[in-house]
């Protein structure tokens, strides 16, 4: 091998297969003979090895690198060492070295050892977490993403359902280990209940009817004296509505309540209220579903992050804090926000 200075010339009786700069400003060339053009076709069909050497032997070169093979005697030699031995240890080597990082989270998450773990939803929240009207199965982001977490930790999920108004109680009173909901993450709830760390932000939206067009956003709704807003009591959205859309006063008679959250977007269907806050990744569920008969309008009203909620002093925090991280790491997260966001329909 040859150390070449940045911008040296290459030897007049070799020619250049490939150039790179690499991080760090390193250079590198693989030269062969300039008159052996099966060198080169050869050469061109291993483009795995290629890549592989540059990796190789790009490590404390200096600045600039040159690896010759002035006869295809050695050329041959190499490939076919290379093809024997490389691809087996160095391929491995280097595979371990480029995926330590996300190895090393699998590595590190703690084995539950298959015991079983009780998560509660609502099915209410699409697409979170919501029955599938063709199919009748429970499925969604959340869904997802706690099966992969319950994968990566080693233990076993039975889900079961209770209403909103009832989980944080029966999360905080041991009556199931997970609550998942879309739940905002809020420090009067941090009372009752311990967070994971958040697996998504979100931020509140107005849902309306496709028709609408009495009002464009918070302050022409406010103004509207007639216009009313469904709500779960204690939800951001509840709480959203009485602070940043009317007035403050929490028993506002222009705030309807209901038990669940698909059923203020009924409400709202049947024209009962006229107003639903939501965050933007269940509104938008809703509206692909709608057939126009929904659509959100204005901006957004305030950011939220979700979180799963515990008992307090759950020994399952941690462990799910570190497959949340490893979700983030990998791209898992972002997979599931493409799959569920842009590329589920609703309804079809």
């Amino acid at each position: 091998m040859q150390q070449l200075p940045p911008q040296s010339r290459q030897p007049s009786k070799f020619r250049s297969i490939r150039i790179a700069t690499l991080k760090g400003g390193l250079r590198v060339a693989f030269l062969l003979p300039a008159e052996d053009s099966l060198a080169e076709r050869k050469f061109r069909r291993e483009p795995l090895i290629l890549e592989l050497l540059f990796r190789f032997y790009a490590r404390g070169h200096g600045n600039g690198l040159a690896i010759c093979f002035p006869n295809m005697t050695l050329f041959r030699a190499l490939i076919g060492e290379i093809s024997m031995a490389f691809r087996r240890s160095f391929l491995l080597g280097l595979s371990a070295l480029v995926l330590a990082p996300f190895a090393s989270f699998a590595a590190d998450l703690p084995d539950l050892k298959g015991k079983t773990v009780v998560v509660v939803t609502e099915n209410a929240y699409p697409p979170l977490q919501f029955v599938d009207a063709k199919s009748g199965k429970a499925i969604g982001w959340e869904y997802d993403a706690m099966n992969e977490i319950a994968k990566r930790l080693n233990f076993k999920v039975e889900y079961q359902n209770t209403s909103w108004d009832a989980m944080i109680q029966a999360v905080s009173e041991g009556q199931y280990n997970i609550g998942m909901t879309g739940i905002t993450i809020k420090e009067d709830r941090k009372q009752k209940v311990d967070f994971s760390d958040p697996y998504m932000r979100s931020e509140q939206f107005m849902l309306v009817r496709g028709d609408e067009k009495r009002f464009t956003d918070a302050k022409s709704f406010a103004a509207l004296k007639e216009g009313l807003i469904g709500a779960q009591p204690g939800t951001t959205p509840f709480y959203t509505a009485v602070y940043e859309v009317l007035d403050g006063n929490e028993q506002n008679p222009r705030i309807k309540t209901f038990e669940t959250f698909g059923a203020t977007v009924q409400a709202l269907k049947t024209g009962d209220v006229d107003l639903v806050l939501t965050d933007g990744t269940a509104g938008k569920g809703y509206v692909d579903a709608s057939n126009g008969g929904l659509k959100l309008i204005g901006g957004p009203l305030g950011s939220e992050d979700f979180g799963f909620i515990f008992q307090k002093g759950s020994d399952l925090v941690a462990p799910v804090n570190a497959a949340i991280a490893s979700l983030k790491a990998d791209g898992t997260l972002e997979a599931l926000n493409k799959k569920w966001f842009l590329d589920y329909k609703m309804g079809q």
